[in-house]
């Protein structure tokens, strides 16, 4: 499925062709502080690399988020801003060009994102995640097996780290997953079967208890 997007233009992004670009989009309150050594793992592992937070419209929550990883991060002797940036929330086309420039999608853990995995998938990203313990965390997790790449369903946080460092560092194995995703993705995308099964509901629900 094709998309359109535009450069966004970020100077923060312009960090040299070697340094791998991991998005993190999720909105402030589906960070659990419990999870952020995970970005630590990453960052100290890859060495080099832009992991990108978003901006949420109150800014107030994502200045707490961005001081909580700071801190993080200084405790394990590292400075954030040589790993991390956030940058302001964009349009349609600018975060789809995002996307498509990106290396890595890093889903939530805990409280997974859909539409922003799913328009991870219509640009051919691949996208790491972890299935949380209730379904708002096994959103993403659910779009990847329904892809058949149960593979990037990472079963702790330790294999969460691995998975993202190896799909940064390897081109090969990224340049085949973002295949799969683009071969495989009319499942998604051209299944009329959950429609038809709205509609067998709505036209008689008793019958479908």
């Amino acid at each position: 499925m094709a998309v359109t997007g535009v450069d966004p233009r970020l100077a923060a992004l312009d960090a040299g062709a070697d340094v791998p670009i991991l998005i993190s989009p999720g909105t402030p309150f589906k960070y659990a502080r419990q999870n952020d050594a995970v970005f630590v793992d990453i960052a100290r592992r890859l060495g080099k690399c832009r992991i990108v937070f978003f901006y949420y419209k109150i800014r107030a929550l994502s200045r707490v988020l961005q001081q909580r990883l700071a801190f993080a991060f200084r405790q394990a002797g590292m400075n954030f801003a040589d790993y991390c940036v956030f940058i302001p929330w964009q349009n349609t086309a600018a975060f789809y060009g995002l996307l498509q420039r990106a290396h890595v999608f890093l889903d939530t853990i805990g409280f997974s994102g859909f539409n922003t995995a799913m328009q991870a998938v219509e640009c051919g990203l691949p996208i790491v995640t972890r299935d949380g313990r209730f379904m708002r965390g096994r959103l993403a997790g659910g779009i990847l097996r329904r892809l058949g790449l149960s593979e990037l369903v990472a079963g702790s946080n330790a294999d969460y780290v691995e998975l993202a460092v190896r799909l940064a560092q390897n081109g090969e194995y990224r340049n085949t997953i973002s295949r799969n995703l683009a071969t495989s993705s009319p499942i998604l995308f051209d299944d009329a079967a959950p429609a038809r099964a709205l509609e067998d509901f709505l036209a008689n629900p008793l019958a479908c208890r």
